[in-house]
């Protein structure tokens, strides 16, 4: 991706979905821990509503990174595709990064503790999701999407 791509996206997620995303967990973080967060959130609410076609402010609701969100930084329930979203997102300023073995790896761990039902380790703010999730996952045709979005996207 290009320089000029990459920062076409960043003034994007900026001015039109940061604004959505819930940040107030990073209160008395240094501006630039805040900002790479952010923008990491609104790749997460981007692939959401790129994957089902939710608006972004929808989209950003599904956000649940931070801390104790065991690699899954968002997570939608799409009805309409009987399909349950798993994000997990970093953003790259230099568009050049791709995905890390041990973040891949804990995304999945995650992935499979919320398929085993497995609740202990996560934090309140994802237990939010917790009764649709173990809902939803007790529906016998679900099926699950579980992309990983890195450098290549910002």
């Amino acid at each position: 991706m290009s320089d000029v791509h990459v920062r076409q996206l960043e003034q994007y997620f900026l001015n039109s979905i940061i604004p959505s995303i819930d940040v107030t967990d990073l209160s008395g973080k240094p501006a630039n821990e805040i900002r790479q967060a952010a923008l990491s959130r609104a790749l997460t609410a981007f692939a959401i509503s790129g994957l089902t076609g939710i608006p972004i402010n929808k989209a950003a609701l599904a956000v649940l990174d931070g801390e104790r969100d065991q690699g899954i930084d968002g997570c939608f329930y799409d009805e309409s595709k009987n399909t349950l979203v798993f994000v997990q997102s970093k953003w790259h300023g230099n568009g050049t990064k791709t995905i890390g073995k041990g973040d891949l790896l804990k995304f999945l761990h995650g992935v499979k503790l919320v398929l085993s039902a497995n609740w202990d380790t996560f934090s309140a703010k994802f237990k939010t999701n917790k009764g649709l999730i173990d809902q939803v996952l007790l529906k016998p045709d679900v099926s699950g999407v579980l992309p990983h979005f890195s450098g290549r996207f910002g």
